[in-house]
């Protein structure tokens, strides 16, 4: 049986980057280690999810697939409840963002922004949770750190979309550009103009990136690889 994994780079990169950065910037411990590796379970789960309300022939086999990871995951992430049970406030935000996904995969309209816009809120809710588990409280930071997520984040789905699906669309081009530069501005409302520092990586990324030819799925996904690299390093030294 072929295992069922997530294809796309950057759903890879939107679980990675924000418990990564959750965890560094609070206070790491073992807590993190089984939240890390139950969310990763969660964050496979999706996939047969979502691919069970797709296919209708595949359905039995995916809810094999969903059930298994649901399991794997409860077991790595109840411990963690036992430890901090704060942290089930988390689980409050998922039924819904889930159903907005549910909900565009029904209407056959997953390259909806707002359907974007929902599964980076859900993902960026890892670091949120990663920077609880180290603070032991909801502080503010919690709340900036998961708003820089979500607008690094709707940087990277505006550029790759400019590059794969919209790469003809001039005005969507533009729109991209204009959406990056803006992206220096948040940040001096939210914590200090250094943080703004760690968007300019993606404002020359998309500004610089040529739109005159299609790239390769791969060569983008390398180029966002090592960006979400550099957003992270940046991340660290200036949060």
């Amino acid at each position: 049986m072929k295992l069922v994994l997530p294809r796309e780079h950057g759903t890879w990169a939107m679980f990675l980057l924000p418990v990564l950065l959750g965890t560094f910037l609070s206070s790491p411990s073992f807590v993190h280690v089984l939240f890390i590796v139950g969310w990763f379970f969660l964050f496979l789960s999706a996939t047969p999810m979502y691919n069970a309300i797709r296919m209708e022939r595949k359905r039995k086999e995916m809810m094999k697939w969903f059930i298994t990871y649901l399991a794997f995951g409860l077991i790595f992430l109840i411990p963690v409840i036992l430890i901090q049970p704060r942290i089930v406030y988390f689980s409050l935000c998922l039924p819904p963002l889930i159903g907005v996904n549910v909900y565009f995969i029904l209407e056959k309209n997953e390259r909806s922004l707002w359907n974007d816009f929902s599964g980076i809120v859900l993902f960026s809710l890892g670091g949120a949770a990663t920077y609880f588990l180290g603070t032991k409280s909801f502080t503010s930071e919690m709340v900036n750190l998961s708003l820089y997520l979500i607008l690094y984040f709707m940087g990277s789905a505006f550029y790759v979309k400019s590059l794969i699906r919209e790469w003809k669309n001039k005005k969507f081009k533009w729109f991209s550009h204009v959406f990056h530069g803006l992206l220096l501005i948040p940040p001096i409302f939210i914590t200090s103009m250094t943080m703004s520092l760690a968007y300019v990586p993606n404002v020359l990324k998309d500004w610089f990136t040529t739109r005159k030819r299609r790239l390769k799925p791969i060569h983008i996904g390398i180029t966002e690889i090592v960006n979400a690299c550099v957003f992270f390093v940046l991340c660290l030294l200036l949060f």
